[in-house]
């Protein structure tokens, strides 16, 4: 046995970068792909993109987009965090949408297509105004009966729809409660 190796005066191993460790992470995980080893790959993806993520020679732009990349969903690895994040996405967007609500109405739409002479005789335009419906809101009056009325003129829904808007129900215009 050859004592020397654990002497505390002999050369030490050279530390690898993160740069040099992308690039052996990238190769191990080509060769656990090769052999069919998806399990092993992965393990050595999620090692690639970390490695690239703290080498010096990333660009900022590109680490912030390895970051957020790993906080989310654990380069793709961690289906808790990407559960999470979206289930953080959906209560953001429901509190926004609730603070800020759906436009009360949009403009006219106008749409515009030229026939060609070929198909019409003579070269044609045709114009058609687009309007929109009324924005309807389901609702349950005091009786359990489905009702639906327009949308409250403001931006936010801070008040219900009378029982009296039960008759423009799209429910009764087709025979249905």
């Amino acid at each position: 046995m050859d004592i020397s190796r654990f002497d505390d005066d002999a050369p030490t191993a050279q530390s690898v970068g993160p740069e040099r460790l992308t690039v052996l992470y990238r190769s191990l995980r080509k060769a656990f792909e090769d052999a069919k080893n998806e399990a092993g790959a992965g393990d050595f993806y999620y090692g690639e993109m970390d490695a690239r993520r703290h080498a010096s020679t990333t660009g900022r732009s590109e680490r912030a987009l390895l970051t957020l990349y790993w906080m989310i969903s654990g380069y793709g690895h961690r289906a808790g965090r990407t559960l999470a994040a979206l289930a953080v996405l959906v209560v953001v967007l429901f509190a926004l949408l609730a603070q800020f609500g759906l436009p009360a109405s949009t403009s006219a739409q106008e749409m515009i297509a030229k026939v060609p002479a070929a198909i019409a005789g003579q070269e044609q335009e045709i114009k058609v105004d687009v309007k929109p419906t009324p924005t309807m809101l389901p609702h349950k009056n005091s009786g359990g009966q489905q009702t639906a009325c327009t949308r409250p003129s403001g931006s936010r829904w801070d008040r219900w729809c009378s029982a009296t808007a039960a008759h423009h129900s799209p429910l009764r215009a087709h025979g249905r409660s």
